[in-house]
């Protein structure tokens, strides 16, 4: 099935690497024990020493030590996966997308990524693991904290949960949050950040609930759910296959909104 999208292709490393140089802030290398609320504010330590803050914004991932010290949260899918530069065309516009039950819930993908290689990447222990170059390898956590903002502390992108648990999408909504959790500190109010993400399509409860269903597929339900698209895909054709299977109209819809929006 082929699907135009528009999008780009980034480089997480350096993006954040120019981000970084341009924000004029401090930056210090080192690995955080544990935080901790004092009269200043917060109090952060690491192997090197600790230092306080007014204010404390948890951007230390799914396994986030800020969120667990503040912040209620219930973590609905941990998936471990590996990516691997391989050597290959990276001259294309076409992202590939596997998805079977040999994928349970998930996709095997292949992008093009810098030059001369590609980015192949699954859940760990459903697929053979290429000749590569490089191998990467993370645990993508999906779920929902109860609150994201307490007083002057607030967690963002994948330390509040915010991954996407059909398309496994993060760096997006990280970097949004990272920008909304920006603006309403510099506002003094917190509560504004939270307002945004309560409201917002990207972190909509259907998508969790579409998620578990979809982990749960054997091929007569991908045989069926596919039907209407052996075609082609269009909009139409979406309308039709939730008319015409309601009982999948949350998993289209849910994966329709997250490449779309979140992804």
């Amino acid at each position: 099935m082929d699907i135009p999208v528009k999008g780009v292709i980034i480089d997480r490393v350096r993006l954040l690497e120019d981000m970084r140089a341009s924000s004029g802030a401090e930056t210090i290398c080192d690995s955080v024990i544990d935080v901790s609320r004092c009269d200043e504010g917060y109090t952060v330590r690491c192997t090197g020493g600790e230092f306080s803050c007014r204010y404390l914004v948890g951007a230390d991932g799914g396994f986030s030590i800020v969120r667990k010290r503040f912040f209620v949260s219930t973590v609905g899918l941990r998936s471990a996966v590996v990516n691997n530069l391989v050597k290959g065309d990276s001259d294309t516009d076409v992202l590939e997308f596997q998805v079977s039950t040999k994928y349970p819930g998930a996709y095997r993908w292949d992008f093009p990524s810098k030059d001369g290689f590609r980015s192949i990447g699954y859940e760990i222990g459903t697929d053979d693991i290429p000749e590569a170059d490089e191998s990467g390898f993370r645990y993508i956590v999906c779920g929902r904290a109860d609150a994201i903002a307490d007083g002057n502390c607030c967690l963002v992108g994948d330390a509040a949960l915010m991954n996407n648990p059909i398309c496994y999408s993060g760096i997006g909504a990280a970097l949004l949050s990272g920008k909304k959790a920006a603006e309403s500190i510099a506002e003094d109010n917190l509560a504004h950040y939270a307002k945004w993400k309560n409201g917002n399509i990207l972190f909509d409860r259907h998508f969790m609930e579409a998620a578990v269903t979809f982990r749960a597929w054997g091929e007569e339900e991908y045989a069926d759910a596919v039907k209407p698209f052996r075609k082609g895909y269009s909009v139409w054709r979406g309308v039709y296959a939730v008319l015409r299977r309601p009982k999948w109209a949350n998993i289209y819809i849910s994966i329709w909104q997250a490449f779309r929006k979140c992804w």
